[in-house]
Parts: C-alpha cells; sequence; structure tokens
C-alpha cells in the first residue's frame, strides 16, 4: 500500500459523505429550481462514494465485511435521494 494511501482514502470518503446533505441544505436554502439540481448533485455525491467504496475493497484497503453495513446505508440513502428527486420534479 501507498505510505498514507488509507488516510488519503479516510478524507475523499468523509468529502463525498458530508457533500451528500451540504447540497440539499444549499439547494434547499436557494429555492425550488436549485433545490432539484442539488438533489441530483448529492445523487452524483453518492455514487463518488460508492466507488470509493468499492475500490477500497478491490484494492484491498478495507475487507469486504467492513463495509456491508456503509454499502447498505448508502443504498438506503440512494432510495431517499430518488423519492426526493422525483417528488421535486413533480412541482
Amino acid at each position: 500500500m501507498i505510505n498514507g494511501g488509507y488516510h488519503t482514502l479516510q478524507f475523499t470518503l468523509i468529502g463525498a459523505a458530508v457533500s451528500i446533505p451540504a447540497n440539499i441544505a444549499e439547494g434547499y436554502g436557494r429555492g425550488m429550481g436549485d433545490y432539484r439540481r442539488s438533489a441530483q448533485i448529492a445523487r452524483g455525491s453518492l455514487m463518488e462514494l460508492e466507488t470509493e467504496i468499492e475500490l477500497s475493497v478491490r484494492t484491498g484497503m478495507v475487507k469486504k465485511a467492513d463495509i456491508i453495513n456503509p454499502w447498505k446505508q448508502c443504498q438506503s440513502v440512494g432510495k431517499i435521494l430518488t423519492k426526493l428527486y422525483q417528488s421535486l420534479k413533480d412541482r
């Protein structure tokens, strides 16, 4: 493993995870049009987070068993974001 690679991954994962609710909050504060767009951006951040989790397993930085709960949480958040976007699209 590259020296410091694990810590770099931690910061990247945290950044992606934090950006999900931050995008939603920012869009909500700006108004309906931005809220819809921000929900899409939050979904993109979630996809980034899922990709980083997957890559961390594939590269051997973490064990698959260690990411089962975070992965399930990502799936739940994805469903919520999809419903949020759909509800905003109908307005």
